[in-house]
């Protein structure tokens, strides 16, 4: 075997090896990550407090592979004053897109709502890992859920 024979050899070895480093951090940059908590809430109604309430969620956040910013979680949002997003087999998907959008959906008994719809749910805002989460209904109510009395925890396992 001739000298340009081993350094093309040698070449394609290392192009293999950036192309299997490459591919190993899009997968563990864009794996789900195990999201899951309870949250105290305060529903409001016209700036004042009006009642209490949970809201639960246990589910998946995946980042898009393209962006700093775009991501999802997808799996229970339980609101208990909110008996719709406690039924069974409901799911719900919040996207975080560029420029501080925020959209949720549910998927209930196949079907696809929009939470305007579903749940009279006008607006979300949400932080990444839903430490803090404001949702905002059109009937008027704000529901106002903190991890500021409770812990969230988060597992990069899936």
């Amino acid at each position: 075997m001739g000298k340009g024979h081993k350094a093309v050899r040698k070449n394609i070895s290392y192009a293999a090896a950036a192309t299997l480093l490459i591919m190993a951090v899009v997968f563990l940059y864009t794996r789900p990550h195990k999201l899951s908590g309870t949250l105290d809430a305060f529903t409001y109604e016209n700036g004042e407090i009006s009642g209490e309430t949970i809201v639960t969620f246990d589910g998946k956040l995946k980042r898009e592979l393209f962006s700093s910013r775009e991501q999802s979680y997808v799996g229970s949002f339980e609101i208990a004053c909110l008996e719709k997003s406690c039924r069974e087999g409901a799911e719900a998907e919040i996207s975080w897109s560029e420029g501080n959008r925020q959209f949720i959906s549910w998927f209930y008994k196949g079907s696809f709502y929009f939470a305007s719809d579903f749940l009279g749910i006008e607006k979300i805002e949400a932080d990444e890992q839903m430490k803090d989460i404001r949702l905002y209904l059109s009937d008027g109510r704000l529901i106002h859920a903190s991890a500021l009395t409770e812990s969230i925890s988060t597992n990069s396992g899936v």
